[in-house]
């Protein structure tokens, strides 16, 4: 596995490749365009280390990917936006919390209150601020970062 979620290459390579929907032969495992005489993506025969309906799987995969993988990295696309709106608002209220807990008044107890209330929303801005969206995103899908 790649150390990181390159979504660029993703992107690159799926501008180059030949254009889908991609099939799968119902004859033999290959990955093919309806109507053309060349396969884009022979698989090889099963053998003692693949069966024939894992070799049919791997030919589906492949033939699913051309289709799917423009759909999935728009989605991807869609939710960082979203991540990224939701971490700035948070990171604005976790700061206007701090500032809002800047009064000491006289009661030490309500003191000793809003000091740990300010803490905690410094601490909660700097985590938000941490956050890394391809770390998180190899978390998801069980990469190793």
């Amino acid at each position: 596995m790649p150390d990181t979620l390159n979504l660029a290459r993703l992107e690159k390579l799926l501008a180059e490749a030949t254009p889908g929907p991609w099939l799968v032969s119902p004859v033999e495992a290959w990955v093919e365009i309806p109507g053309e005489d060349a396969p884009i993506c022979a698989m090889l025969w099963p053998t003692d280390l693949r069966s024939e309906g894992e070799t049919y799987a791997n030919a589906g995969l492949i033939a699913l990917a051309r289709t799917a993988l423009p759909h999935l990295l728009s989605r991807i696309s869609e939710l960082e936006s979203a991540l990224r709106g939701v971490k700035a608002e948070a990171i604005d209220i976790a700061k206007a919390s701090a500032k809002r807990c800047a009064y000491k008044g006289n009661n030490p107890y309500i003191a000793a209150c809003l000091k740990h209330r300010r803490s905690d929303a410094r601490r909660i801005a700097r985590e938000i601020e941490a956050i890394d969206l391809d770390t998180q995103a190899r978390n998801v899908l069980g990469e190793k970062a």
